[in-house]
């Protein structure tokens, strides 16, 4: 299988190299059947944002990844590409399946780890961005404005742990938490992500991590 980290991390920078965009959305989720993790993101940004840039839902997605962008998507069938061009938002989604006794480490990656009471994931994205933007700065509060309206959630499956009250993103390189919002919707527990958090520069956010 191809490098699970490359993929989403190229898919990431692809969609927001260059620019800090209003109306920017990312999407995780991940649930668990018959000893296989089904994994999926989804970036997606306002057609009006693209259409200031000069771009369409085609460019998009062609930026993301030479190698991966295929009309079929990705030719291991545990992995799948898919564009997204609605009336309002392009971008790209991406669907992984692994089983939870794979021996391959790059698949290894997308199953949580148990540390106790506490469930790790990683967070495909965030070490790719890796602080890029100082928001005290006079540019950095515009960016902070235009961020404002954007989201990255992250949905966990009650197949994957059945209460989660508690979650954070972790930063081990720098020793430090920050704890996020949790929300149910319906049979899913959706963590919301702050975008400033992730994208302060000296910030190397790379792991969720979930309790009851």
């Amino acid at each position: 299988m191809k490098n699970l980290r490359r993929i989403v991390l190229g898919a990431f920078l692809a969609l927001i190299s260059g620019m800090f965009v209003s109306c920017f959305s990312m999407k995780q989720s991940l649930s668990y059947e018959k000893g296989n993790y089904s994994y999926t993101v989804e970036l997606a940004v306002d057609k009006m944002v693209l259409a200031l840039a000069e771009m369409d839902a085609d460019t998009l997605f062609a930026q993301f990844d030479n190698e991966l962008a295929k009309k079929g998507g990705i030719s291991d069938e545990n992995v799948k590409v898919e564009k997204i061009d609605t009336e309002k938002d392009a971008g790209f989604k991406i669907s992984v399946v692994v089983n939870e006794n794979t021996e391959v480490e790059s698949e290894k990656a997308v199953i949580p780890v148990k540390n106790g009471k506490k469930l790790e994931i990683l967070i495909f994205g965030g070490q790719a961005v890796d602080g890029t933007v100082d928001f005290n700065s006079d540019e950095g509060a515009q960016a902070r404005e235009m961020l404002a309206e954007s989201t990255w959630t992250y949905s966990v499956h009650k197949s994957v742990m059945k209460k989660v009250k508690k979650a954070a993103i972790v930063d081990e390189k720098n020793g430090k938490e920050f704890n996020c919002e949790v929300n149910k919707d319906g049979d899913n527990f959706v963590i919301t992500i702050p975008l400033t958090e992730i994208l302060q520069v000296g910030n190397s956010y790379s792991k969720l991590v979930i309790s009851k």
